[in-house]
């Protein structure tokens, strides 16, 4: 294929600290130490949806994190990249009404005042609309951000790895690898021909107006926040079903580009080969109640979906 593929199970990606530092990553902005206040929350479900604008490399959209509040905090504390602007923070309530939350921006992160004490046990709701240029990736995936690339005939290829980084680098979460969401909803708006592949389950497309689709997909299983991943390009996939050791057929997917099509099908059979021989050493697939996908990426490396 024109580009290296990845499996689908984690890879955990490594470069020395003196090549971070070169390269512009800041190694120490996921990781390490909670502050009090984010370590004060749990991450139940993220429910992020942004529209990409590939001539203008931008994004736009929002991010609502549902969390329990596991130590008194009146300060809630999110992670979000100098790159990105946050420009309304809102606080819903059970009938989903909202109201505005005052909120600062200190560096890469936001301080949102949550009006008095929340409390041990309390279960808060807070979306943060936001916007930008996402820093782009040095050198995808182990110094991460956005890809943009053109495939061979022209179109837009765009690819996220943020595994060193966090997730801060494109929408704003607690970017800390001992909070798993135990959900994440992810909504992706992008021009037509371009298909989104992300994590879990496509649930539904919608087409919109002004030549724009609008991709629904949902990932049912705790996911780090720095494994939410998007792949972007004029798609071609090919379909087929694995019958897991666990019992469950999980559906596995290869989005492969146009222009590898070809190449696609002959290396397709080989992907129900490598679950087999994964969960011979390793045991279960573990996210096979969503599915197992593999995409072509813009950047030379193995680049999985969960």
């Amino acid at each position: 294929m024109s580009r290296t593929i990845a499996l689908a199970f984690l890879l955990t990606f490594a470069i020395p600290l003196h090549a971070q530092r070169q390269l512009g990553a800041r190694p120490t902005d996921s990781g390490g130490p909670l502050l009090p206040e984010q370590a004060a929350y749990d991450v139940t479900f993220y429910d992020l949806a942004l529209a990409i604008n590939p001539e203008q490399r931008s994004i736009e959209g929002s991010v609502c994190v549902e969390a329990k509040i596991v130590q008194p905090i009146e300060w809630f504390v999110l992670d979000l990249d100098t790159a990105l602007t946050a420009t309304k923070v809102e606080l819903l309530n059970r009938a989903l009404q909202t109201s505005a939350l005052k909120f600062e921006k200190r560096g890469s992160r936001i301080w949102i005042h949550m009006r008095n004490s929340r409390q041990s046990g309390e279960q808060v709701s807070v979306r943060v609309f936001y916007n930008g240029k996402p820093k782009i990736a040095p050198m995808p995936p182990w110094v991460g951000g956005f890809t943009w690339a053109k495939t061979a005939e022209g179109q837009h290829w765009i690819a996220t790895s943020v595994q060193n980084d966090g997730a801060d680098l494109w929408w704003p979460c607690k970017d800390h690898p001992s909070d798993e969401a135990d959900s994440v909803a992810i909504t992706v708006t992008v021009p037509k021909p371009l298909v989104v592949a992300s994590n879990g389950k496509l649930r539904r497309v919608s087409e919109n107006p002004k030549q724009t689709r609008t991709y629904f997909w949902f990932h049912s299983n705790p996911i780090n926040n720095y494994n939410v991943a998007l792949n972007i390009a004029p798609y071609r996939t090919l379909e087929t079903t694995y019958k897991s050791t666990a019992g469950e057929t999980v559906p596995v997917i290869f989005y492969a580009l146009p222009e590898s099509f070809d190449k696609a099908q002959a290396l397709f059979p080989q992907l129900n080969e490598h679950l087999a021989f994964y969960e011979k050493l390793l045991g279960p697939y573990p996210f096979r109640a969503d599915k197992y996908g593999v995409a072509e990426t813009p950047h030379l490396v193995l680049q999985r979906d969960f």
